[in-house]
């Protein structure tokens, strides 16, 4: 499709330089070797680096958060899509059961879960492990 338009945009390039030539008296000019292939080389791989760049990120996001979520582990707390906080009591293939309240558990999908929250005990600071963020 996109090799089309600019085929026929090239031909009507080139139709448009002849018609001026001949108009103006003089001969017309001839099109460059290659014919503009040399262009649509550099177009086709400007836009596979493209392409290459955005799955690569995207793989990496992926994998950080498949590892996020295989380190979790019973006790930790949590934050789910739907912004509840918990903590893990069980760890299922495909789910976690966890507490949200003294003696109020659901159990969510593994998908379920965004972030992280680690306690560190000596300064009392609560910080968010955000696999999208790097930490």
């Amino acid at each position: 499709m996109i090799y089309e338009m600019i085929t026929v945009a090239q031909a009507a390039g080139q139709a448009a330089g002849q018609a001026a030539g001949q108009a103006a008296g003089g001969q017309a000019q001839q099109a460059p070797p290659g014919g503009g292939s040399v262009m649509m080389i550099g177009f086709v791989v400007v836009m596979g680096l493209m392409f290459f760049f955005m799955f690569r990120s995207q793989k990496k996001q992926a994998r950080e958060r498949q590892n996020m979520l295989e380190s979790i582990k019973a006790n930790d707390r949590v934050v789910t899509a739907g912004g509840i906080y918990g903590k893990v009591v069980n760890i299922k293939d495909k789910s976690f059961i966890i507490e949200i309240s003294e003696k109020v558990q659901i159990e969510i999908d593994k998908n379920g879960v965004t972030k992280v929250v680690r306690d560190d005990a000596s300064s009392g600071v609560t910080e968010d492990v955000d696999p999208k963020k790097g930490k």
